[in-house]
C-alpha cells in the first residue's frame, strides 16, 4: 500500500506543490519499485546541507553571546544521527517510508540510520519545493527544542576526543570502535562503525570512510550520553 502523502504532509507541516518529489523523499534505495523509479539518496544529500546551514542561522540568531565553539558544538548536536533519528521517530515519518521487504522484515523503519537519512531526504525536498525559508522554519520548529543549551554543550575538536575525554572522566575507560559492515563499489564504500565501551554500544554511525564513520558513532554516542544526563 502506498503511504498517504497528505497524512505526511501534516505530519510535517508542509504543503507540497510537487508531490512526486516528496514521494522520492521518503522512498529509501531498497524499495523495489518500478524501472527507472528514484531513492531519495540525492535529496539526502541535499538535505544534509539545508540542515546545517539552517541550524547554523538558528543557533547564530539565538545565541549572542555563545563563541564559536559552542555554536559549533549546537550545530553538530542538532545534526547528529542520535537527534536526527529522535525527531524523526517522535514525528512518525517511519511508517510513511517506501522501504524494501527484507530490509522492513529487518526493522529498518526504526534504524536510527535510516530514519536519520528519511529526514534529511524530506528537509531536501522542502527545500526544493518550497524554498530556504520554509525549509529552515522546518528545522526551527522540530529541531530547536532539542538543543541544549550552549553552556551545556562545551566545544570539542573532535567528536571522538570529547567521548573519550568524557568516558575517561566519568567511567575512567576509553571507548573503542568496532567496523561492522561496508558496501558499495570501491570508489564509493559506505562504512558503519559502532562506538563501544567494552561490550556496551554506545552508538552507531556510517561515513563514506572509516574515520568519517568513527566520528558519526562518536557524535551519536555523545547525544545519548547527554539525554541520559552523564554530562549535563
Amino acid at each position: 500500500m502506498e503511504p498517504d502523502l497528505g497524512e505526511l504532509e501534516k505530519a510535517l507541516g508542509v504543503s507540497f506543490k510537487a508531490k512526486d518529489l516528496l514521494l522520492r523523499a521518503i522512498t529509501h534505495s531498497s524499495y523495489e519499485g518500478p524501472a527507472g523509479s528514484c531513492d531519495n539518496e540525492r535529496l539526502e544529500f541535499l538535505g544534509d546541507a539545508v540542515l546545517k546551514l539552517a541550524l547554523c542561522d538558528y543557533v547564530f540568531e539565538s545565541y549572542p553571546e555563545a563563541d564559536e565553539g559552542e555554536l559549533s558544538s549546537l550545530v553538530a548536536f542538532g545534526a547528529s544521527e542520535a537527534t536526527l533519528s529522535r525527531v524523526a521517530s517522535r514525528m512518525g515519518l517511519g511508517s510513511f517510508l517506501r522501504i524494501g521487504k527484507g530490509l522492513e522484515l529487518a526493522g529498518g523503519r526504526q534504524q536510527p540510520s535510516i530514519l536519520a537519512d528519511l529526514f534529511e531526504a524530506i528537509l531536501g525536498a522542502v527545500y526544493l519545493d518550497r524554498g530556504f525559508d520554509v525549509a529552515s522554519l522546518f528545522v526551527r520548529r522540530e529541531l530547536a527544542p532539542e538543543l541544549p543549551s550552549p553552556t551545556r554543550v562545551k566545544p570539542w575538536k573532535t567528536n571522538k576526543t570529547k567521548l573519550q575525554e568524557i568516558l575517561q572522566r566519568e567511567r575512567r575507560r576509553v571507548p573503542t570502535y568496532e567496523c561492522i559492515s561496508q558496501h558499495g563499489p570501491d570508489h564509493a564504500k559506505v562504512f558503519k562503525v559502532r562506538a563501544m565501551l567494552g561490550e556496551v554500544i554506545l552508538g552507531e554511525g556510517t561515513g563514506k570512510s572509516k574515520k568519517e564513520a568513527e566520528e558519526n558513532a562518536a557524535g551519536e554516542a555523545i547525544a545519548r550520553l547527554w539525554e541520559i544526563g552523564i554530562f549535563r
